[in-house]
């Protein structure tokens, strides 16, 4: 994937109620002109928007580039960003900065957690509660890769914060305070609640980067390259 990530195609119209939530189109059918459901749609003030459309990628992350450990900063419990590239992910409104703001998936309960795309993807996965270090120490000693999914938005700031607890994907787990020791030890010593990542302004030259779905792989320069998969 290029940095900075420019290439988002063209905006699409979609419909939004006045609340700026998404409505599909077979909510607005009403082909039998229904006097309720017009009633309904009228009370909704549906409204046209332009927005982004939505673009994902899969980044194969070696092993080589995988943590053993968390780094000095945040593992003597100083949390600070200084000195390593995190930017953003702290939670932030569902759609509450960036133009797209009708587009409602994404994986955090309750709010989202976007990076820069410049960031560390290593510290990302950890500070977003995907991995922790007991599993990606495991990974690396096992010369596994990280497979990582990814959604790219255009977005109006970067809020810094500390991360989420380690969930592993399980997302309803990380308000119940996440998975602590399922894929490691150490609890919060080890994931994404020590860790402070920085903000960044909009002064961002390329796009935010939202933690979509991670796993550990088998796999070889040749292999990804036969999957039409870029390897960093």
């Amino acid at each position: 994937m290029p940095f900075p990530f420019f290439d988002f195609p063209e905006k699409v119209v979609v419909n939004v109620d006045k609340d700026g939530a998404l409505v599909p189109d077979e909510v607005l059918a009403n082909e039998n002109n229904d006097p309720a459901k017009a009633a309904m749609l009228d009370e909704m003030m549906i409204l046209e928007k332009e927005v982004d459309r939505e673009v994902r990628a899969s980044i194969i992350l070696p092993c080589g580039l995988l943590y053993d450990d968390l780094p000095t900063m945040f593992s003597k419990g100083q949390s600070g960003w200084k000195g390593l590239n995190l930017w953003g992910g702290g939670i932030i409104p569902r759609g509450g900065t960036t133009p797209a703001e009708a587009q409602s998936s994404g994986p955090t309960i309750g709010g989202r957690r976007v990076y820069t795309d410049d960031s560390d993807l290593a510290l990302c996965v950890l500070h977003s509660g995907f991995v922790n270090m007991g599993g990606m120490r495991k990974a690396k000693a096992n010369q596994m890769s990280m497979k990582i999914e990814v959604k790219l938005s255009r977005e109006g700031r970067f809020v810094g914060g500390f991360g989420a607890p380690y969930h592993g994907g399980h997302l309803e787990k990380e308000k119940e305070g996440g998975l602590d020791g399922v894929n490691g030890t150490g609890g919060h010593e080890e994931d994404g609640r020590r860790m402070l990542s920085g903000g960044w302004g909009n002064g961002h030259d390329g796009a935010g980067l939202e933690i979509l779905a991670v796993e550990f792989i088998q796999v070889s320069c040749h292999d990804a390259k036969c999957f039409g998969l870029e390897v960093y």
